[in-house]
């Protein structure tokens, strides 16, 4: 039987490669199509559940120390995964042969600190501060606001001989002054989400070049 991972085949048998990415996939809870967001999420979170500085069952070193060497495995593998089948195969074959057993040491100095301490250190993936859809949406909604509030003034300032009624000046002022408050962390986060994504284009295209 195959199965495909982003444009790479392996054969489900007893293969230890296949065996090694099965046992990573399982240990962090993943689907074989992951993205990195998956990844760096799926990490956060065994990291919480197992570190012994927050879970005291004995059990939790040794899982704390799997799902270290399984995120750095995977975070390896994606950057691998359009090579060829011989390519990924030898990858895992330097992996256990030279890495593993140094990742294992490493997550072990991991799982004696604290985990505040740990969540500073490197291999712990920080969460992304710019959301796409908050700043997108909140830039709209700030910009709409803003228009609205003064077009109704104005407009209510043309009809004010007819109807007698001045529009509030105050009130106006304080939409403008939420709306302004408003915009300016949507836009903010708009602007970073961006930068994010350019630059992760052009570290993308490097690779690809």
């Amino acid at each position: 039987m195959v199965f495909e991972h982003k444009n790479m085949l392996f054969r489900r048998t007893s293969s230890p490669h296949s065996k090694v990415l099965s046992e990573y996939y399982n240990i962090l809870g993943l689907q074989k199509d992951f993205s990195l967001d998956e990844l760096k999420k799926a990490f956060r979170l065994k990291a919480r559940m197992y570190h012994p500085d927050i879970n005291s069952d004995p059990a939790a070193t040794d899982l704390f120390i799997k799902a270290n060497e399984a995120y750095l495995f995977l975070l390896d593998y994606l950057d691998r995964q359009q090579s060829g089948k011989q390519q990924v195969e030898q990858f895992v074959d330097d992996w256990k042969r030279y890495r593993q057993r140094n990742v294992r040491r490493e997550a072990y100095k991991h799982s004696r600190m604290g985990f505040k301490e740990f969540r500073k250190k490197r291999v712990y993936p920080r969460h992304n501060p710019y959301d796409g859809a908050l700043g997108i949406y909140g830039t709209i909604i700030a910009v709409t606001v803003i228009a609205v509030a003064l077009y109704s003034f104005f407009a209510l300032k043309k009809v004010a001989d007819e109807t007698g009624v001045e529009p509030s000046v105050t009130f106006l002022i304080i939409v403008l002054v939420a709306g302004t408050l408003f915009f300016i962390p949507s836009f903010s986060h708009l602007v970073g989400y961006l930068t994010e994504y350019r630059k992760k284009r052009r570290e993308n295209e490097k690779k690809d070049s």
